[in-house]
């Protein structure tokens, strides 16, 4: 069964033993053995792994398990619903503690936990926010990523606003060119005597735009 159903059964398999890591969730494995046993045992079409925790921790134990097994495809829904789980509402704390606690493993679902969290503490919008200063204090792995997200948010922001400020910029100096064009031209063409005389501003720009002085009575 083993090597049918792992990419890396050969590497962990020695002496008729298979050694797997110290740190290998037991409790993960069991359950992926008991799925893959009932798909031997079964002539039905297979589904997808049945029963999958709604346990933080028991759900990335299968997850993880399955990655040491190198059976991550039959564990791809699990992740799944754990990505669900951290978006669908505020996470508990039990579960932020997992994530944090392998939040090298699992650095995308670290970076949803950060996110969802910082986007409410931008907003005020913390349920209990004496409650979460505590447990930011407690975990500052945590408190120091929603910072530095909020930071580069903030970041962001004032970029934006350089480049809407200097879009408005450009429009009101585009319009002025535009004026003071429209101005040089009707004045240079009035008859000599009905001349009016440029303002400096239009004989800045008489000379940019055509190389050289106006007129005389200009």
């Amino acid at each position: 069964m083993l090597k049918a159903t792992s990419v890396t059964w050969a590497a962990m398999y020695t002496f008729g033993r298979l050694v797997m890591p110290a740190n290998t969730n037991r409790d993960g494995v069991v359950c992926l053995i008991g799925y893959l046993k009932y798909v031997a045992s079964t002539s039905q079409e297979v589904p997808s792994m049945m029963r999958v925790p709604t346990d933080m921790s028991a759900a990335l134990g299968v997850c993880d398990a399955a990655k040491v097994l190198g059976m991550t495809k039959y564990t791809d829904h699990v992740y799944k619903v754990c990505d669900a789980m951290l978006r669908k509402a505020i996470p508990s704390s039990e579960d932020i503690d997992v994530v944090i606690a392998v939040k090298d493993q699992h650095a995308r679902l670290f970076d949803i936990v950060v996110r969802d969290l910082a986007i409410q503490v931008w907003e005020d919008s913390i349920p209990d926010p004496d409650d979460f200063d505590i447990y930011l204090s407690n975990n500052p792995v945590l408190a120091t990523a929603i910072t530095q997200c909020n930071e580069a948010h903030a970041e962001k922001l004032r970029y934006l606003e350089r480049v809407e400020y200097r879009k408005v910029q450009t429009t009101k100096q585009e319009a002025a060119r535009a004026a003071c064009e429209r101005s040089i031209k009707e004045k240079s063409q009035c008859p000599l005597e009905k001349r009016k005389k440029f303002m400096p501003e239009e004989r800045s720009h008489w000379v940019k735009t055509r190389g050289t002085q106006p007129h005389k009575g200009n």
